[in-house]
């Protein structure tokens, strides 16, 4: 006897959910090198400076660089992200340096009147009576001449620019009084900048690898390449943080990058060393790339960040303080003895350029999981396009939660919709959405499948700096 199928009867299908796609994690760092590694892949991705180290050699400025972004407090990991560390074919631009003559300390003992024109800048009244070594001059020469690097070499000592690339110089001549340094320095031995060469780093970031949104090289670029990457990660949803060495950059190459309102590359200056602006650069990054936007008030600002590893820059006069501010770079000060970071928003502040990317991470994850985990399809009606500004409406909402946004006075005379409406909800809610009717969208996108158009609004939080407080006192 044969046994019927229960089909006959009751047909079941069973059917899986459609999975839905991760938000892009914008917490995830790129570290670019052009220094040696141990390893052939493409890229490494790193959750630690340890791992870094084993690939780089603790030695490496690599290995350095990660050390400072995993040492903050909060980093890419508190944030759900990584370190990548992609290698470059690249040589980093040098500066020009002049090599002096052999010191006689002898000789200097005797000057405390030094004088010397540096790069067309004089400086005067140095007093070398009081020193006893070769580096005792180099520390006096470092403290005065603020254009160039002093080091020592053996028994020479050694002016190297601020500036990298052909266009870097190291010029002495003969001051007008005090005692002429040039004639103690000598001839000696100049050196001519050069720019960088290999792989551009506007070249690099165009190659698949793996996924990143931060920037950080250990390559000293010169100001075309710098432009060149500027102009190019602009177009792209990544943030470049980049230090410079001198402050006639704050006013020069940074300054440039701001005029053309590139605010996809922030600018650090750290007048310290090649090196210890590298390092700055790391931690900086380390701690801007920290934020889990999931959770409640997590909306940070730099602003008076305390950046472990480094030390404040002392060679920030109050002139190079207020050109930063008209320009737009972030420095690393001592506030009469407590280091902060000072964040300037004349190139937007990077809280503005990282957030604003962050949500549109979340607003495009939202809207497309709101088409993708469906079995079927979203209707062209007024209720399918509800479930897409209902699905934007979410990210608002987690952003007003995490700090981002806020209830708040919308003063721009900018609107859409209807502008009473508008005004409401950004007053009540921080934040509104408003689509075109679907009846009246052209029948040429309705056959296209498109949309019709969505549009929101968002109430920025902000965030406080400084203040000014007046205060009464009475006898």
């Amino acid at each position: 006897m044969s046994e019927l199928s229960q089909s006959n009867v009751i047909r079941v299908t069973v059917q899986g959910v459609q999975r839905t796609i991760g938000v892009r994690n914008i917490n995830e760092l790129a570290l670019f090198t052009s220094e040696p590694s141990n390893s052939i892949a493409l890229y490494n991705i790193c959750y630690d400076a340890a791992s870094v180290g084993e690939l780089y050699g603790t030695d490496s400025l690599t290995y350095r660089m990660a050390v400072n972004v995993f040492a903050q407090d909060a980093n890419p990991i508190s944030g759900r992200g990584y370190l990548v560390v992609i290698p470059m074919n690249a040589t980093s631009a040098t500066a020009a340096s002049f090599t002096s003559d052999a010191i006689v300390l002898a000789d200097w003992k005797a000057v405390n009147d030094g004088a010397v024109i540096v790069n067309g800048v004089e400086f005067t009244g140095m007093d070398f009576s009081n020193i006893s070594t070769l580096q005792d001059v180099a520390k006096i020469l470092s403290e005065k001449l603020s254009n160039v690097f002093v080091t020592t070499s053996a028994n020479s000592l050694v002016l190297t620019a601020k500036k990298v690339g052909v266009s870097s110089t190291v010029t002495l001549t003969s001051p007008a009084d005090g005692t002429d340094l040039t004639e103690l320095l000598g001839t000696g031995t100049t050196v001519a900048g050069t720019d960088a060469s290999g792989e551009t780093l506007a070249e690099a970031i165009s190659r698949p690898t793996a996924r990143y949104t931060g920037i950080i090289t250990t390559l000293s670029l010169d100001d075309d390449a710098i432009s060149a990457a500027a102009s190019a990660i602009q177009a792209m949803d990544k943030i470049w943080v980049n230090s410079w060495y001198s402050v006639n950059d704050i006013t020069g190459a940074c300054a440039t990058i701001q005029a053309a309102s590139q605010t996809h590359t922030r600018c650090l200056v750290y007048t310290q060393g090649v090196e210890k602006a590298k390092l700055y650069e790391a931690a900086y990054a380390g701690r801007a790339f920290s934020v889990n936007f999931e959770g409640s008030l997590v909306s940070q600002t730099m602003n008076l960040k305390t950046l472990a590893n480094v030390e404040p820059d002392l060679g920030i006069t109050q002139n190079d303080y207020n050109n930063a501010e008209t320009a737009g770079v972030d420095l690393y000060v001592s506030y009469e003895g407590f280091p902060a970071v000072v964040s300037n928003g004349a190139n937007s502040y990077f809280d503005v350029v990282y957030e604003n990317m962050a949500f549109k991470f979340y607003a495009q994850n939202y809207m497309i999981n709101a088409l993708k985990a469906t079995n079927t399809k979203i209707p062209q009606t007024e209720a399918g396009v509800a479930s897409l500004t209902d699905a934007l409406a979410q990210a608002f909402i987690l952003f007003v939660k995490n700090g981002v946004f806020a209830a708040g006075k919308w003063n721009s005379s900018q609107t859409f919709g209807d502008p009473e409406t508008f005004r409401k909800n950004i007053a009540d809610q921080g934040w509104y959405i408003y689509h075109t009717p679907v009846a009246e969208q052209s029948q040429s996108e309705r056959e296209q499948r498109i949309a019709p158009l969505i549009q929101g609004a968002g109430k920025r939080a902000g965030a406080i700096h400084e203040a000014d407080v007046l205060i009464i006192v009475e006898e």
